[in-house]
């Protein structure tokens, strides 16, 4: 029979058009020329004509009349026919179970029906003729994933359901998902969460990408299936080197609900996730005031700058927060402790012209040599009049490294008319030449 240019043949076209009359002329044809061969494939990707009818129940029938081999598997997948028709087609698939189909054939990523089935839209139903054919419930993946990992994760309540009423086992790790319980966590659905844990699965045991169950709820924002698992005593403080504990991974989203039932919960206040962020950082840097003040009252470390980002001073002068920054001086954070760059805390309300922050700040006792010279350059009156305020006696040469200028000359270079006033009133000496003799 001949092929079309991606090796297809009629009798597979026919079949994946859904064309009744054509198959069975194909198939019944005395005409070698035209005989169909129900086990030839397509060239492209290796599918056989029960692959193209696996949702049609006359022509699959005709099919495995004609002895169609009912576990073949397309070239590039390894899916079979069963497979596919679990997915979609209830009636298929009973067909080719009662023609003895294998349900435990794996595709090339190791899945059999049954995972096939419960990420179906009829995965609870084509559960019971699976599993009357014996297929096996506790099947797994390259990864090590079970279908109930599949069902738990995708929030497949009824087909968890089932396979926990047929045995399906609850503490099977997966690399992917870790336990279902984990999966479930990390699908977000609280009552699939209690039909596993009522199997008594392990609340603490651990794997996958979110390590433990808590640690997979707390960056959602479930606050419900959190309650569970807190109810059902789960561990905590637990660390994984990714993303830490539950509330560095809660406090990382941004989740302050969750991470506020964490701390109720006596979770540890100073543990660092992999880049040494402490949660208290992670609150200034979503700007949390109620949450940065809790984590003050419960111990948290104000200055620690052990980590890849800027200490929790720092950050909150960088965000802009005043209420977070009064908070934090309150409590007896450093205000001469400087940014990663070097920079210090006056220096950058200066540079970005924070308004707000730069009286606190003063008012705090943060000083820098030169502050006087970032706000003449920044042309801001208001702050050269704050700074002037604060200097003893006659006005020192404050040029800094980069241009080697006196005060005066940096005022004049810019034209700052104001700031001239302010600095004669101040006593500036105006005939003063600088470094190099102008």
């Amino acid at each position: 029979m001949q092929r079309t240019r991606r090796g297809r043949t009629a009798l597979y076209i026919a079949c994946y058009l859904g064309k009744l009359d054509a198959v069975q002329a194909l198939l019944k044809s005395e005409d070698p020329k035209y005989r169909a061969d129900v086990r030839k494939r397509a060239a492209l990707r290796g599918w056989a004509p029960l692959h193209a009818a696996h949702d049609n129940t006359d022509i699959t029938k005709l099919l495995l009349q004609a002895n169609a081999e009912v576990d073949c598997k397309t070239r590039k997948s390894g899916v079979t026919a069963l497979a596919m028709a679990v997915f979609e087609d209830y009636d298929v698939a009973k067909l080719l179970l009662r023609h003895k189909a294998n349900p435990d054939v794996a595709d090339v990523d190791g899945e059999t029906s049954l995972h096939c089935a419960v990420n179906g839209c009829r995965g609870s139903e084509m559960l019971e003729p699976l599993a009357r054919y014996e297929a096996y419930l506790d099947a797994q993946s390259l990864d090590r994933s079970t279908p109930l990992h599949l069902a738990a994760k995708e929030q497949g309540e009824r087909s968890v359901r089932s396979l926990l009423e047929k045995g399906a086992k609850v503490d099977n790790v997966s690399d992917r998902y870790g336990t279902a319980l984990i999966a479930a966590a990390e699908g977000g659905n609280v009552l699939i969460a209690r039909l596993i844990l009522a199997k008594c699965a392990d609340i603490s045991a651990t794997g996958g990408r979110f390590h433990t169950a808590l640690q997979a709820a707390a960056p959602k924002g479930n606050s419900e299936m959190v309650d569970l698992l807190l109810k059902e005593k789960a561990a905590v403080n637990m660390r994984h080197k990714s993303i830490g504990t539950a509330l560095e991974s809660a406090m990382n989203q941004g989740q302050v609900s969750i991470a506020l039932k964490l701390l109720d919960a006596n979770a540890e206040v100073n543990a660092a996730d992999k880049k040494k962020e402490s949660p208290l950082q992670m609150a200034v840097r979503y700007t949390r005031c109620s949450l940065v003040q809790r984590l003050i009252q419960e111990g948290a470390d104000i200055d620690c700058q052990e980590s890849e980002v800027d200490s929790p001073l720092c950050l909150a002068v960088m965000k802009g927060d005043r209420d977070i920054l009064e908070t934090m001086l309150k409590a007896g954070a450093n205000i001469h402790r400087r940014c990663k760059d070097g920079r210090s805390l006056l220096s950058y309300a200066i540079r970005h012209k924070l308004h707000s922050l730069f009286p606190v700040l003063l008012d705090a006792g943060a000083r820098d040599e030169g502050a006087l010279e970032d706000a003449l350059r920044a042309g801001d009156t208001t702050m050269v009049n704050a700074l002037l305020g604060l200097v003893e006696g006659p006005i020192e040469d404050v040029s800094g490294k980069e241009s080697f200028k006196h005060i005066v000359h940096l005022a004049i270079d810019r034209g700052q008319v104001d700031i001239l006033r302010a600095l004669d009133i101040r006593g500036a000496d105006f005939d003063v030449k600088d470094r190099h003799g102008c």
